[in-house]
């Protein structure tokens, strides 16, 4: 199973709402954004510790992954700038 597979998967578990972008198309150069309400009233370092605490088993087999976490609202004043065709949305 391909790695970014696995991630939607696991994402669509954990949050509310993820996006894994795939930067190269060979899965170990991926961006993922998570959208859910439990990052309320969490620092940005504890927003990834959460996201990165998911994808704890898998994390090693990526050479590059960069996550951004936000709350829906932060992410509806966000959302527009990261626009990409690249994008796996994944809503739960």
């Amino acid at each position: 199973m391909k790695l970014t597979k696995r991630f939607e998967e696991i994402l669509s578990d954990a949050f509310a709402e993820s996006i894994v972008i795939d930067e190269r198309g060979d899965g170990h150069h991926v961006e993922i954004i998570c959208i859910d309400e439990a990052f309320q009233e969490l620092s940005r370092i504890e927003k990834s510790r959460y996201a990165f605490k998911a994808l704890s088993g898998f994390i090693k087999q990526v050479h590059a992954v960069t996550v951004k976490c936000f709350t829906p609202d932060e992410w509806e004043k966000k959302k527009d700038s990261f626009s990409s065709t690249k994008y796996i949305h994944i809503k739960r």
